[in-house]
């Protein structure tokens, strides 16, 4: 870990072999102030793959957008970085306070401040992030059901 970074963070993975826990490979890691990394984790369940959150990640032109990157494990090669990483649309967006993949590890989904971002990983090989399509935004309520809160578009005819 890199104790000369004031808050860049970092992120430990552990297995557990034979009675113990083992931690697989070494800190993933950057070397920015501030960056907050490992804020926010998702592990595919090989445990390959992680995504890692970094609300006070800085983009190329040094914004504060905050950051998601993806990383996979190639053995004794440790974690190597998917891709440049997914940033925030502007200052102070704090992309990166959480984080989630799918169970094939096919989308990640980014939240921000105040929107979340799925992205399609084409291939974890072709290191390529696409902005999933978005659907027009509907009214949604939210109602109290017997099963708990409910969220329920404005459109649908389900009314429980």
């Amino acid at each position: 870990m890199n104790d000369d970074v004031y808050n860049s963070g970092h992120v430990r993975v552990f297995i557990f072999l034979d009675n113990s826990w083992l931690q697989l490979g070494d800190d993933v890691e950057v070397d920015s102030v501030f960056a907050h990394f490992g804020t926010s984790v998702a592990l595919l369940f090989d445990g390959l793959t992680l995504a890692v959150g970094s609300p006070g990640g800085v983009d190329a032109e040094g914004n504060l957008t905050g950051c998601v990157r993806l990383h996979h494990f190639v053995g004794i090669a440790g974690w190597m970085p998917i891709g440049n990483g997914i940033y925030g649309r502007a200052e102070s967006d704090k992309l990166g306070r959480a984080v989630a993949l799918t169970s094939d590890g096919s989308v990640v989904v980014a939240a921000a401040e105040r929107y979340a971002r799925a992205f399609q990983v084409d291939s974890l090989l072709q290191l390529l992030f696409k902005d999933r399509p978005r659907r027009p935004e509907r009214p949604r309520d939210v109602h109290k059901t017997k099963r708990g809160p409910r969220i329920h578009d404005a459109h649908s005819k389900d009314t429980s």
